[in-house]
């Protein structure tokens, strides 16, 4: 086992006579060098997200085919209804919006569980120690970090490894800026969309931009709490190994089955409830008789036409908010799948495609580019990246708010992290939006 302490690499017990594998030490030198152990980091991560995307682009369009076969089903065997349209224009497009970006979360999971088993990832917070020393925090905090790359609940929870309250504290306030899966599907839904040529290239900037963010705002929170002694920081680096393939799995199936438990869950719940706002009230979707019979209507299954949505409940929800949003490039679907989110992130996406599953007419692909949004905006692109710098930034889900409220005891830094994050989203996306429109024009 080795010991790294105050940036000096110490062998304790490992190997012959105490001393390290030569090939190990060399290893060791290249990876926690001063100056190449932070590209090195850089570039591993940008392999990550390229990996992501290349290798599961095979498997997210059997699962588009998969939903798209049981859509057809559904459509042909149910009797047009209300039964009917809440399958095929809620359930369906809901889970199944989400569902599609599972290949993508799985794979992101096992290469990090790769770099976990390797020893790879305890190296990194010794190569961060000295950044995080200048913010106000130290190496410890940022294994915390990492696991909110996956969910940031849990990352909240792994703080209590933290001694000092006040590191403690500010690391939980900066862990919402971590990516994590729940917004990995959004980031891929309008990556695909609208930046297929350089999709690795915007969703490495997206997680950078997260992580200076996390690191500019633990800064100020530094300066803002009351500052206190920090003790050396030393972290155990476990040998060099190569992971077992059962191992990998085991833990890629632990951390992806808490996403899958989540489509069947709230995801579901969510896809039902706003189909049933956009269905309701039927009266303002009533399909008229013939002009000979000018008195007689027909309530049938309503319009998805725009026009019929925006007269529904959720239509009505989201033109009312919209101002607040279209500042930011947004339109009131994009506005509205924001506040819908919050319970979870992906929730964004099942309302998207709900919301989106059609535009007049049923499109049972199960393609992306089906359902798309924002496509009539007069710069799609830019507000697919002002609608995704706002998704990054934003207030985290309820449960790492109740999280945040339970390890800090307090329920006013759950509200500074709500508010500080959305004010911050808010500003950034303006500034973002407007600035492309001005150099643009």
């Amino acid at each position: 086992m080795q010991i790294l302490k105050a940036g000096l690499l110490q062998v304790s017990g490992f190997g012959r006579n105490g001393k390290q594998p030569k090939f190990a030490a060399k290893l060791d030198f290249v990876l926690t060098h001063k100056i190449w152990s932070i590209p090195i980091f850089l570039g591993v991560v940008f392999l990550i997200f390229y990996l992501t995307f290349v290798l599961g682009s095979y498997p997210v369009k059997w699962v588009e085919y998969l939903f798209a076969w049981f859509g057809r089903i559904v459509d042909a065997g149910f009797a047009h209804g209300h039964i009917h349209n809440l399958m095929v224009n809620g359930i369906i497009p809901g889970v199944g919006g989400v569902a599609v970006f599972l290949p993508n979360i799985v794979i992101l999971f096992m290469m990090i569980s790769f770099l976990e088993d390797s020893g790879y990832m305890a190296r990194t917070a010794f190569m961060v120690d000295k950044l995080m020393r200048r913010i106000g925090l130290h190496g410890q905090s940022f294994v915390p970090l990492v696991i909110g790359f996956g969910c940031n609940v849990p990352a909240v929870m792994a703080t209590r490894s933290i001694e000092n309250k006040r590191r403690r504290l500010i690391t939980m306030l900066i862990i919402p800026f971590m990516s994590c899966s729940a917004r990995l599907p959004i980031y891929v839904l309008f990556i695909s969309a609208f930046f297929a040529a350089y999709r690795s290239l915007i969703l490495f900037m997206l997680y950078m931009i997260g992580i200076l963010l996390a690191l500019l705002s633990a800064w100020m929170f530094s300066k803002a709490i009351r500052k206190d002694t920090q003790p050396r920081f030393y972290v155990d680096l476990p040998p060099y190994r190569l992971p077992s393939l059962r191992s990998v799995l085991r833990h890629m199936w632990t951390k992806s089955f808490y996403f899958i438990k989540k489509m069947g869950g709230v995801i579901l719940v969510a896809s039902i409830v706003i189909w049933a706002l956009g269905y309701f009230p039927l009266e303002e979707n009533r399909i008229k008789g013939s002009n000979d019979s000018p008195q007689k209507t027909e309530i049938q299954e309503p319009v998805s036409s725009n026009k019929g949505l925006e007269n529904s409940y959720i239509g009505k929800m989201g033109k009312g908010i919209l101002p607040v949003f279209e500042p930011l490039g947004f339109d009131w679907k994009m506005s509205v799948s924001i506040i819908t989110g919050l319970p979870a992130k992906e929730i964004i996406v099942s309302s998207l495609a709900v919301l989106n599953n059609g535009n007049g007419e049923r499109h049972l692909t199960g393609h992306i580019s089906s359902w798309i949004p924002g496509t009539d905006l007069p710069y799609p692109a830019l507000s697919a990246l002002s609608f995704m710098l706002f998704v990054l930034i934003s207030f985290p889900c309820i449960g790492t708010l109740i999280s945040i409220r339970k390890e800090s005891g307090s329920t006013i830094w759950m509200a500074v992290s709500f508010f500080y994050n959305t004010s911050l989203a808010w500003v950034i996306s303006f500034l973002f939006y407007q600035t492309g429109l001005f150099l643009i024009s």
